[in-house]
């Protein structure tokens, strides 16, 4: 969910804005969020902020592979990948960003 819909609202966006400003600004919002001890789980804004990784749904290879995700066993109805984490980490060498 996070990556398709709020990563593709900064690739909207990213028309008129640099993106890298985008995700920065989206990186201190979620960080904010985290220290402040808001309402999202503790464990999600961690995976979001710190996983050099995030799965994510593959939707256009789904639906490649002929797969449908409201259809038959959970293990035949989406493919899944990993993604390198988009958000800058300034203190990590070599983050994405």
């Amino acid at each position: 969910m996070f990556v398709n819909l709020t990563l593709g609202v900064v690739n909207a966006l990213g028309s008129c804005i640099d993106e890298a400003v985008l995700l920065g600004d989206l990186r201190g919002l979620l960080a904010a969020e985290r220290s402040e001890g808001g309402r999202y789980p503790a464990s999600l804004l961690d995976r979001l902020l710190d996983d050099d990784r995030w799965p994510c749904k593959a939707n256009l290879l789904t639906r490649a592979h002929d797969m449908d995700e409201l259809v038959g066993d959970i293990s035949t109805q989406s493919v899944y990948v990993t993604l390198p984490n988009p958000l800058p980490d300034p203190l990590r060498p070599g983050a994405a960003g």
